[in-house]
């Protein structure tokens, strides 16, 4: 652990008094203490002041306007004291605080003007203040941070949401905690500490990890040089959303992911004094890729947020518990603003604190049921009382990875959703959860996908009308849904909810409708970066449906498509082994769906082949290519200008295998194809 005294002290005025005033509240824990003076001013010889056993102590802070700076004279002692005693408060003691050298060499002095002035004096040196402050882990934590060389100008900030304030009740103690498990040296807090740079808080899904998480970032952002946010509930995510910082930290764009994410890493590595938050690492494929990157992460400090709680043995782990009753009933009466009160608030509002297990996001979907219809929390009870049977039809406590309090809550917001929120809330399900474009929901092409989805849920043989407008401002005022600029965001737990709640049969529905929506977003041909930027929004709600659909068993061919459009994408950005999975996939599926010889099968065999020859494995891609070539001349002929296709494919590959004599033929025959079906002047 550094030693304060290696670290030059504030440059400030104002940031030196704030710090004395932090270590001196902690010194006397006296909660009145008070930051009298202000730099440049006259303040009566004292800056800092506060009550200590009964008795005023003030403290003059001296910082010097070079550092280091070895001497700190008689003469400026003894004008601080004379000063002091114009104090308009009788002062029993007076501390001088100084970032000049260490004092000790004044105790004789102090005793001297003790003795003259009437009162206590103590001259504190930067070294004596430097350990005094790492005797307090809470003070260090706030002030570590700031003591560190940082960049000029504003840092790098890469938040999802903004601060929440006082919205985020009960926390405190957490937040505190947090902020002291950050320090170096702090012992334990109310996370984990990996080598003193990185925590890890766990907890159930709904109990507010990420929420405690992205607030400290916001609350302490001016002690670290960059506060970032990563998703990291995949390894696939965990590099994508790496890649996505470079232009955060002022790199220049980066197409190419692993290198864009090697230039994140190396930024990171060059910078110190940054904080990294590492979100829902859920599962152990997940932990495994956190847990290979943190020795790339050791210039900062890193906070992870999971519902593991077995990590390695550098990991101290320290769980995220629900909220007391206390602090739970607390919570529902500040948000709960629109209640219907009764004069059996109090007793009311525990009951249902206690039903709900004091989470957070079960307590936050109360509060917005009870305003949006203008309930007593006894009404509301009634109402949770009345569908729990409902919900015992669906919930199992040995697969559910939620609470039964967060499904018996959303049942009643569920039933009273009109059909185009249902409809909507059953598409968003299947996709990512955070940055949904709006435009996935608009246009004549998403049309018959909403058409489609809410007569699935209108009644029985009437048609229905899917209203967006309608579906957002519904769902927002039930807090099922966060509108943000040109998109949405959504949390898991809701997601999971709904599919869990789906029926055997319906999950195919509501899953090739996520399918079917995507593909009518289809942003244009993937091997064009012009529509790189679109495709990169829409590549993770891909991902998250085809996810879904194979963990569901669904195999249409319109997933193969979608998989085969994505896995393109993704080989253009140079991530082969996302998209060989992709496409070994799609192929099965339409070999099972068409047969072996259909000329959708080709196009699949043509598409694994292309990147088999990308990553050098020759022997595996020139089977597929002769097969994709023989389905295309019989069902298309010999002189099909898709034949000239495939022939141009295995040309190259032969030629890359110098086998040019091979090659040639197939060259020649391609471009006879070409020129006798488009003309000797077409491109």
């Amino acid at each position: 652990m550094p030693l304060y005294a290696e670290l030059p002290p504030p440059r400030d005025w104002q940031v030196f008094e704030d710090l004395c005033r932090d270590l001196f509240a902690a010194e006397w824990e006296d909660p009145e203490t008070k930051k009298h003076g202000r730099s440049g001013q006259a303040d009566q010889g004292v800056d800092v002041f506060g009550l200590r056993d009964g008795q005023w102590v003030g403290v003059q802070c001296k910082r010097r306007q070079k550092w280091p700076e070895k001497k700190l004279t008689e003469g400026e002692i003894r004008a601080e004291v004379e000063a002091s005693r114009k104090f308009s408060s009788p002062l029993e003691s007076l501390v001088i605080a100084t970032t000049a050298e260490d004092s000790t060499h004044f105790d004789a002095l102090a005793r001297q003007l003790t003795d003259e002035v009437g009162f206590r004096v103590a001259i504190y040196g930067w070294q004596e203040l430097c350990r005094r402050i790492q005797t307090h882990p809470k003070v260090y934590a706030v002030w570590h941070q700031n003591l560190l060389p940082h960049p000029a100008g504003p840092i790098p900030i890469h938040l999802p949401f903004l601060p929440l304030g006082d919205l985020l009740k009960g926390r405190q103690p957490e937040l505190e905690a947090l902020a002291a498990g950050l320090a170096p040296g702090s012992g334990r807090g109310a996370f984990a500490v990996i080598q003193q740079r990185t925590e890890a808080v766990h907890g159930l899904g709904g109990v507010g990890k990420t929420a405690l998480a992205v607030e400290h970032a916001w609350n302490w952002q001016k002690f670290y040089s960059a506060v970032l946010f990563i998703r990291a509930e995949s390894p696939e995510l965990l590099r994508a959303s790496l890649a996505e910082l470079g232009p955060k930290v002022g790199l220049e764009r980066i197409e190419e992911e692993a290198a864009a994410t090697e230039a994140v890493l190396t930024w990171l590595g060059d910078h110190s004094g940054w904080l990294v938050i590492l979100d829902n690492v859920d599962d152990e494929k997940a932990a495994r890729a956190v847990t290979e990157l943190l020795p790339q992460l050791t210039t900062g400090r890193v906070l992870i947020t999971s519902r593991l709680s077995n990590w390695s043995a550098r990991v101290t782990e320290f769980p995220l518990s629900e909220l007391t009753t206390e602090e739970a009933v607390a919570f529902l009466l500040a948000r709960a603003e629109k209640r219907l009160p009764t004069s059996q608030e109090a007793i009311q509002s525990a009951a249902l604190a206690e039903r709900l297990g004091g989470l957070p996001l079960a307590l936050e979907q109360a509060a917005a049921y009870i305003n949006v219809h203008r309930l007593s929390f006894s009404d509301y009870s009634g109402l949770l009382e009345e569908q729990s049977r409902e919900v015992l039809e669906w919930f199992d406590s040995r697969l559910m990875t939620y609470p039964r309090s967060v499904a018996e809550t959303w049942q009643p917001t569920f039933a009273r959703l009109g059909v185009s929120a249902r409809a909507m809330l059953h598409l968003l399900a299947f996709l990512d959860a955070e940055e949904i474009p709006r435009s996935l929901f608009e246009g004549a092409k998403a049309e018959p996908v909403l058409k489609e989805a809410s007569d699935a849920l209108g009644s029985e043989g009437k048609e229905e009308e899917f209203s967006l407008q309608e579906a957002v401002r519904e769902l927002d005022s039930y807090s099922f849904l966060e509108v943000d600029g040109e998109g949405f965001s959504i949390h898991r737990m809701v997601q999971a909810v709904v599919r869990s709640r789906l029926r055997e049969g319906e999950v195919d529905e509501w899953v090739g409708r996520g399918i079917s929506l995507l593909l009518a977003a289809h942003p244009g041909n993937p091997t064009d970066a012009r529509y790189w930027p679109q495709w990169e929004r829409l590549r993770l709600h891909a991902t998250s449906v085809i996810h879904h659909a194979r963990s569901f068993g669904f195999a249409e061919p319109k997933l193969a498509t979608l998989m085969n459009n994505t896995g393109l994408y993704l080989t253009e950005r140079v991530l082969f082994s996302e998209a060989e999975s992709l496409y070994r996939h799609a192929l099965s599926i339409d070999e099972s769906s068409y047969g072996g010889d259909h000329p959708t099968v080709a196009i699949r065999l043509n598409n694994l082949a292309v990147l088999l020859q990308s990553t050098n494995r020759m022997s595996e891609s020139e089977p597929l290519m002769r097969r994709a070539l023989e389905i295309d001349e019989s069902s298309y002929g010999a002189d099909h200008p898709r034949v000239a296709v495939q022939l141009n494919n295995l040309a190259q590959l032969l030629q890359s295998t110098n086998r040019l004599s091979e090659s040639e033929p197939l060259m020649r025959r391609a471009l006879e194809i070409d020129e006798s079906s488009y003309g000797g002047g077409h491109p």
